[in-house]
C-alpha cells in the first residue's frame, strides 16, 4: 500500500510543474506586462495618450498586471470636454477616444481634478464638493483605482 502512494510517475511531475513552468516563461517573455493599445492612434486626444502612459508605466508592476488581468468590462472617462472609454479585454487594454456604450463604470472630472488624484490627492474632498461625478459599478472602480496613480 505505502509503495503505491510514494509511486511517481511522468505524468504526475508533468502536472504537477506545468503551471510553474508556465508562469516562468511569462516572467522569461515580460509576462507580468500587459498590452496597452490605442484604438485609432493617429486620433488619440490628450486624454487617451496620459492613460495609455499611466498604464503602461504601472502595468509593469506584477501586482497591478495580475489586478487587470482579472478584470473585464468598459471604465468610461470624461476630463473636461475630452471623453475616453478603457476596455479591460484580459490580456490587454484598449484606450478609445469616445465614449463608448455599455460601460461598467463611469468617472468624470476636470483635468487638473484627475490629475491631482493620480499624483496622490484624496479623492473624497473633491467628491464631497461634486467635482467628480461617478456612475455605474463604483466597487469595481475603487479597485481599479491603484492603477491610476502616478506616484
Amino acid at each position: 500500500m505505502k509503495s503505491e502512494w510514494l509511486k511517481v510517475n511522468k505524468e504526475n511531475i508533468v502536472a504537477a510543474t506545468a503551471p510553474v513552468a508556465d508562469s516562468l516563461s511569462r516572467l522569461n517573455k515580460g509576462g507580468n506586462t500587459l498590452e496597452v493599445v490605442l484604438e485609432k492612434p493617429e486620433s488619440m486626444n490628450l486624454l487617451g495618450l496620459i492613460l495609455k502612459m499611466i498604464l503602461e508605466r504601472n502595468l509593469k508592476q506584477g501586482m497591478m498586471a495580475d489586478l487587470v488581468r482579472n478584470t473585464k468590462g468598459a471604465l468610461r472617462i470624461g476630463a473636461g470636454p475630452m471623453k475616453a472609454t478603457l476596455k479591460f479585454e484580459g490580456e490587454r487594454v484598449v484606450v478609445a477616444r469616445d465614449w463608448i456604450e455599455p460601460a461598467r463604470a463611469k468617472v468624470a472630472a476636470s483635468l487638473d481634478t484627475f490629475l491631482g488624484i493620480g499624483l496622490g490627492k484624496n479623492p473624497v474632498v473633491p467628491l464631497f464638493l461634486g467635482k467628480i461625478q461617478l456612475g455605474g459599478n463604483l466597487l469595481w472602480l475603487l479597485k481599479l483605482m491603484p492603477v491610476f496613480q502616478v506616484k
